[in-house]
């Protein structure tokens, strides 16, 4: 009996059918007016990009080992404590990041990181025999 109140209620329960949707596809051209100078970003992009990986590996594996050969001579405490100064800016360095990427365009994001670098770099490179020096340009390069 429970059966056939149940068939006889969904007997009179009728479905609308759905009407069809139809998504007009849209096809974005992307051509060189869109992304100016797009081959010379990618090419110089991947070429920065790969010397950066392969300096900051190198950076991060051999740092305290090359701040005890400087011509200060920094022991071997010293060299770990500019290290881990180089880790706590390079952590704070991304977070720092993620909010200024809502903000700015890529284009500007990647031009002041390798100037940040390169200013980084070349303040450790002309202040090799200050620890004052190596430890600003450590914490710039962060």
């Amino acid at each position: 009996m429970g059966e056939a109140s149940s068939t006889a209620s969904n007997e009179n329960f009728e479905c609308e059918k759905p009407e069809k949707v139809v998504l007009e596809k849209v096809e974005e051209v992307v051509d060189e007016s869109t992304v100016p100078n797009r081959l010379l970003k990618v090419a110089l992009c991947g070429i920065c990009l790969a010397a950066y990986s392969t300096i900051e590996l190198g950076w991060f594996n051999f740092s305290t080992t090359m701040y005890q050969y400087l011509e200060i001579g920094l022991d071997a405490t010293t060299a770990t404590h500019m290290q881990s100064i180089v880790s706590a800016t390079y952590t704070l360095g991304r977070l720092t990041t993620t909010f200024i990427a809502a903000k700015l365009s890529p284009d500007t994001i990647i031009s002041y990181h390798y100037l940040t670098m390169v200013i980084g770099f070349v303040t450790i490179f002309l202040g090799r025999s200050s620890q004052l020096v190596i430890t600003v340009g450590s914490a710039i390069l962060g």
